[in-house]
């Protein structure tokens, strides 16, 4: 993955991945809602960071 959108949408993916398989989960019929939300830019600059971190650490 050579770019953050590429790191991100990956990242979307998993997640995406993961709530699917908890969705089955929860006891007794209860469900687990999922909300989108605005991320502000310091919230988006901390991923950013993240990413580039992890590219470092890890060069593929």
């Amino acid at each position: 993955m050579s770019d953050l959108g590429e790191v991100l949408a990956y990242l979307r993916q998993h997640i995406g991945h993961q709530m699917l398989d908890a969705r089955g989960r929860p006891p007794g019929g209860l469900q687990l809602p999922v909300v989108e939300r605005y991320r502000p830019p310091a919230r988006t600059n901390h991923f950013e960071r993240q990413a580039q971190s992890l590219r470092g650490a890890h060069p593929q």
